[in-house]
């Protein structure tokens, strides 16, 4: 019995014991306090951690002082700039309302074209529109209409003022034929400068037989375009009505067209535009020669 007190002792310091004594008692639901656990002390020889200090907090910058006023000395004006003023409108005349009028004032010419110009294409420019408005004035037949057009042509041949080898000369040359026919100027002023380009350009009316060239090559084609430019008139100015006297035209024509022809399948310098340049030269070399009306009829007894 002496050892049974000290193991009941014992016993009841054990966790059975407390687990016995809690068993019949009702089961609380409410939330345990957490135990803190107790600080341990440092063990000895080691040292505690260094307290660090929290980061300081930022302050807003403090605004830099005004830079001291600066007293500048003052700046002249620039002097004023005295503009007169319109002259007053008399009390009489009335005043001007509405949008500004636009005057176009024409300005000069660079130079005066005229026959004595010392370029022949100006000079030409300023002759073809008054020897054609001379020769139209003739009455005559249907030969002196179509001399009248070979002679405007010729002008418009010697004023145009491109390489004939260019794939522009036909148009430029058949542009400046058309500015040609402005109205005539008066009848005296327009018989003044006929006669003076008869003697600036004596060629362009001559009567005397034309004098074709000795190749045969560019014989034809000399004949060939002027044929042609003839035969073209001839049906524009008569129509359906052409005299008999003038029927050799369109035979000409088709006889030198068929040389044209046998020319440009025989040479190969004439293929493609070849045969083009070769006759806007020889259309050029014409005004060395006459007009085409008179080159027409000298190409009607050509062999």
């Amino acid at each position: 019995m002496r050892y049974a007190l000290p193991l009941l002792a014992l016993a009841a310091q054990t966790p059975f014991a407390a687990a016995a004594q809690t068993v019949g008692e009702p089961e609380s639901h409410a939330p345990r306090e957490p135990v803190a656990k107790e600080a341990r002390a440092p063990k000895k020889g080691r040292k505690p951690p260094p307290l660090v200090a929290p980061p300081p907090i930022p302050m807003p910058p403090t605004p830099a002082p005004a830079p001291p006023s600066v007293v500048s000395s003052p700046v002249p004006a620039p002097p004023s700039v005295i503009v007169p003023r319109p002259a007053p409108l008399p009390p009489s005349a009335p005043r001007p309302s509405g949008p500004p009028v636009m005057v176009q004032v024409p300005l000069p010419p660079s130079a005066p074209a005229s026959a004595d110009d010392p370029d022949p294409a100006r000079a030409a420019l300023a002759c073809g529109p008054a020897v054609f408005a001379t020769e139209s004035k003739k009455e005559g037949s249907v030969e002196t209409r179509l001399e009248a057009e070979a002679v405007r042509f010729f002008y418009a041949i010697t004023a145009t003022r491109i390489d004939p080898s260019s794939a522009a000369f036909n148009s430029r040359l058949f542009g400046t034929l058309g500015r040609m026919e402005r109205p005539p100027l008066a009848s005296a002023k327009t018989a003044e400068i006929a006669a003076a380009c008869d003697r600036r350009f004596p060629v362009a009316r001559r009567t005397t037989p034309a004098v074709l060239p000795v190749d045969p090559r560019e014989r034809n084609m000399t004949c060939s375009s002027a044929l042609v430019f003839i035969d073209g008139a001839l049906e524009r100015i008569a129509a359906k009505n052409i005299p008999e006297s003038l029927e050799w035209v369109s035979r000409e024509r088709t006889r030198f067209a068929a040389r044209i022809f046998y020319e440009r399948s025989t040479n190969a310098a004439l293929e493609g535009d070849g045969y083009d340049k070769a006759v806007n030269r020889r259309i050029q070399a014409s005004q060395n020669i006459a007009n085409y009306y008179r080159i027409a009829i000298a190409c009607r007894t050509a062999a």
